[in-house]
This record gives C-alpha cells, sequence and structure tokens, in this order.
C-alpha cells in the first residue's frame, strides 16, 4: 500500500504506519478553505468573487466562523465531514438528484466494508476545501414539504413513490423537501432509484436519517450511517432560509449489531449527547429571535409508548432553553399528532416548543388492500391517509397543513355517520370525525340536515377505516401492521336513532389558529 496516496502529507508515512499498527488513532489535522460568493454560478471562484466573512462552518463537532476574507480553519480527523450553513442570503448548487452541495467528505481510507457500501476513500487533504454560496434575494414568506417513512423495501415500492407522491410534487412551488428519515426499509440498494426519483421532481430535497437507513452490520453508532453518508452527506446539519434556521438532526441511536439479542429492537429514540453538544454550538450564533425547526426522525413524544418521551429529553431542553420559539417535526410512528409541550411534559423554558409528528408517505409501510392501479391503500394505522406536511413560513411564525397524497388540498376530514360505523347489522347512535391534524384544543361540531351545530366530544379511539382495512375482511398485506388508537377522534352521541331516508351530516373543525375546515357526507 501506498501510504503517500492514502493519508494526508501533513503526517510523515513512517509516523502514519507506525501508529495504524499499534491501533493508535492518527492525530488531528487541520482543513483549511474559503467560502466565496459565486456570483455566475459556475462553482469555481473568479478574481471578482468574494470570500464571505461569518459564515459558519463545522466539523460535526466545532462550529468556527469565516474570517473577513472569507477563510477557516478547522481541526479534521481521518473520518470527518466538513460542512458549512447557507445563510439567507444565498443558496447553494445541487446535485442532479437536488441534493444540495454544501458539505465535503474527508474519508482517506474511505468507509468501513459493510455489505452495504459507504464512501470511497477520498484521498488526501486537500489544500482547501472551498464552498460556493449562489447569491438570492431573501424571501421571508416560503413553504417547504415535510414527509417521512417514504420506506420502500423493494423495487415495486419505491414505483409506488414515484407513481403517487413523487409525481404530484412535480411543479411544486415549495421552496424544499425535507424527508425524516426511514427513506428505506433496511434495503439500502434502494437509495439509488430512490434518488433519479426524487432528482425527476425537480425539488431541493434534505434529508434525516432514520432506524431504518442505517448500517446494521456496523459495531456501534458511530458508523451506522456510512452508507447514509455515501448519498446525503452529514448526519446532523443546518441551513437557513428567511427568518427560519433548519437543522437536520440524528435522533436514533445504534446499539450495534452484537447488541442484547433478547431485547426488541438494536437502536434507541434518542436525543444523542454528543449530537446535543454540536448543536447547542451550532445556535449560539443564531439571533434567539429566529424560529428554529429541527427536522428528525423519531418524535420527542411517542403517544403510543408505555415511556411516551425520548430518551435524553431533558438534555435537549438545556440546549434550546433560551429560544423563543422551536419546532421539531419527526415521523416514524406512522400516526401523526401536534404537542405544546408544557410544563406537564418538564418544558419548562419561557420560549415555545411543539413537537410535530408528521402523516408519513408510506402509509402502513405500503400495506393494505390496493386500488385500481394496484398500488397498496395504505392509510396509516390511525386512519389518516397516506401523505406530507406542508410547512408556510412568513417570518418567525409558521402554518400547519396536512395533505393527503392525491387527495384534495381541503381534504381534511373524515366523517362516519352512524350507519357508517355500525356494530354488525346495528346501526349505532353516534356521530365520529377523524380530524387529520387536529389536536385536543381543536373545537368540532356536527349538525344533520342543515339544524343547528352541535358539540362534539375528544374521544381517541380506533378509526373505523383502519379497523376494516388492517383487521376486517378487507385485510391483506404485511401482517404485522394493525390498526392504533387515534388521538384526532371526536365522537358525538345522539339522542335517538337517526330518522330514515337520506340525512346529510356535516362536520365543522375548527382549528387553534382559527382555521375553519367542514366535511359532509349524506347516509
Amino acid at each position: 500500500m501506498n501510504l503517500k496516496h492514502q493519508f494526508p502529507l501533513t503526517i510523515p508515512a513512517f509516523i502514519t504506519a507506525a501508529l495504524l499498527m499499534s491501533g493508535i488513532s492518527m492525530a488531528d489535522q487541520v482543513a483549511t478553505g474559503i467560502v466565496f460568493e459565486d456570483r455566475n454560478g459556475n462553482g469555481q471562484r473568479d478574481n471578482d468573487e468574494p470570500g464571505l466573512a461569518g459564515i459558519a462552518v463545522s466539523n460535526g463537532i466545532d462550529v468556527v466562523e469565516t474570517d473577513a476574507d472569507g477563510r477557516y480553519e478547522i481541526p479534521v480527523t481521518d473520518d470527518t465531514i466538513i460542512f458549512m450553513t447557507k445563510p439567507p442570503t444565498h443558496t447553494v448548487a445541487m446535485n442532479e438528484f437536488g441534493i444540495p452541495r454544501f458539505y465535503y467528505i474527508h474519508k482517506p481510507n474511505g468507509s468501513p466494508i459493510y455489505y452495504y457500501p459507504g464512501v470511497a476513500p477520498t484521498g488526501p487533504l486537500p489544500e482547501s476545501i472551498d464552498f460556493a454560496l449562489i447569491p438570492q434575494d431573501v424571501n421571508n414568506s416560503f413553504k417547504i414539504i415535510a414527509m417521512a417513512d417514504t420506506q420502500p423495501q423493494t423495487e415495486q415500492e419505491v414505483a409506488y413513490l414515484r407513481r403517487t407522491i413523487f409525481t404530484e410534487l412535480v411543479g411544486s412551488d415549495a421552496l424544499f423537501a425535507v424527508n425524516l428519515g426511514d427513506i428505506m426499509f433496511d434495503n439500502l440498494e434502494h437509495f439509488e432509484p430512490y434518488l433519479q426519483a426524487i432528482g425527476a421532481t425537480g425539488m431541493t430535497f434534505h434529508h434525516a436519517i432514520g432506524n431504518h437507513d442505517m448500517n446494521f452490520d456496523a459495531p456501534d453508532n458511530s458508523t451506522k450511517g456510512e452508507t447514509y453518508q455515501r448519498y446525503f452527506g452529514p448526519l446532523n446539519y443546518s441551513w437557513q432560509e428567511g427568518d427560519v434556521h433548519f437543522v437536520s438532526f440524528d435522533n436514533i441511536y445504534w446499539r450495534g449489531r452484537l447488541a442484547d439479542r433478547f431485547v426488541t429492537n438494536h437502536y434507541y429514540s434518542e436525543m444523542i449527547q454528543e449530537n446535543l453538544d454540536w448543536l447547542r454550538r451550532d445556535l449560539e450564533r443564531v439571533d434567539p429571535d429566529k424560529l428554529v425547526v429541527i427536522c428528525m426522525h423519531a418524535p420527542l413524544y411517542a403517544v403510543r409508548n408505555r415511556n411516551p418521551y425520548i430518551r435524553n429529553l431533558e438534555a435537549f431542553f438545556d440546549v434550546i432553553a433560551d429560544r423563543e420559539r422551536v419546532v421539531t417535526i419527526s415521523g416514524h410512528t406512522h400516526t401523526n399528532f401536534i404537542r405544546h409541550f408544557s410544563p406537564e411534559d418538564g418544558w419548562n423554558g419561557p420560549g415555545e416548543l411543539v413537537d410535530i409528528n408528521s402523516v408519513v408517505a408510506s402509509g402502513s409501510w405500503w400495506s393494505g388492500p390496493s386500488d385500481h392501479r394496484g398500488i397498496p391503500f395504505s392509510i396509516q394505522r390511525d386512519g389518516t391517509p397516506a401523505g406530507y406536511t406542508i410547512l408556510e413560513f412568513n417570518g418567525n411564525d409558521y402554518t400547519i397543513h396536512f395533505k393527503g397524497t392525491e387527495r384534495p388540498a381541503d381534504e381534511q376530514i373524515r366523517v362516519y355517520p352512524p350507519a357508517g360505523h355500525q356494530n354488525g347489522d346495528t346501526p349505532r347512535r353516534t356521530i365520529l370525525a377523524n380530524v387529520f391534524y387536529g389536536t385536543p384544543d381543536t373545537t368540532v361540531e356536527f349538525r344533520m340536515n342543515g339544524g343547528e351545530w352541535q358539540a362534539m366530544e375528544f374521544t381517541p379511539q380506533r378509526d373505523p377505516l383502519g379497523n376494516q382495512l388492517f383487521q376486517g375482511p378487507a385485510d391483506m398485506g404485511k401482517p404485522w401492521v394493525n390498526p392504533v388508537i387515534s388521538h384526532h377522534i371526536w365522537q358525538a352521541d345522539l339522542d335517538a336513532n337517526p330518522p330514515g331516508g337520506t340525512n346529510r351530516w356535516e362536520v365543522r373543525a375548527t382549528l387553534p389558529d382559527g382555521r375553519v375546515f367542514t366535511s359532509a357526507t349524506l347516509q
């Protein structure tokens, strides 16, 4: 092996060889470079293109800022991804798949040899690692698309993605999309067709790692994401648009291939301490009044779990304690809910903390009976249609929208009139409404045949359609998929059986932000 071509020349080859044979890790080196304004967008620094001051650059541990000439210095090891935080005044070029080019991978030896390939050897540390920023107008009003758990396990399921959600995104006016993890379902060879599919949408895509996106033959958490890094870059990073500071954050701790085989999972949903240490340094340079949106796979609060809170939550609270507004958005559960944290959750910060557990793209893992095209009618186990979340920003304010894939934008409620969820041959004297992005403080009412509006009561329970698809006579697909309690269902009890003939049942939901949605059905 020619060590000169495997390791940076800052360490003599004979010292490198001795360190490798002794098992001692190599000493840190220092990477240098310039962040410059790429005025013509050619990716090269031309004579009239200045360096940019005050741009954050990180190695995943430290965060430094460029000086007046746009220069930075930062320590690296032989396993480092260097990246910058894009400011709102600039954008970056994309690769052919819509992945932003804001990072440089330094792995002289490449990734460990795992079943799914990681990063190829990158060679010696370059003399200068430069980043190009393209000027753009600052836009304080924009929207993004947040999807989660696209999760194809086969090529056929990649095709489901292409034909449904990705076809729908072609021509979208959203600034970017973010996939909140479980991009795959263990079979990481499908990253490449997935990338081709998102590239065809013409959109910019950010990503977070999920528990099904890891190298399961990695011995510990430190190298779980080698294949992920090959395609998507760092597991933790940040960027800015308008008045919003976005973060992609890894909160899946891999216990390793040798973990106790008697436990259910080999991972934890955890606010991992070393990642929080980086996040603290990242946020130190962000104005407190900026809205912080943290994109991650597992929610802070998993409503169905016996212990619903993510591990190491208190340490996360400490990192964001002085922030005025923080939003976390996640997937993972294949249900959806919105939780405003309070002292009941242990959150005593002066600011607002909102946990959005997003609707997911695959519904219930592409399970259930198929439609006329052969694509599974895969609603979530809580009865919510498969889909995605639209976040609309105006300054540091935001609005949350539910969007069902291939469904009208105003379809926000499913109504079950009494005969629509009957018990055997006996109609029930209740009306149900599944308000897909409803919260406990949503006001929900019903009326029959244009009469007076009457209150409905927040009553979590299983969605009738979910029961039918996953437990009833139409049951098919993946056998381990079962319906669960939906935490956005309202119920009203009727005083008597409804009159015969055809009746019109309407439901009206008033969200806490004042938006009103209605839905009607005939029975």
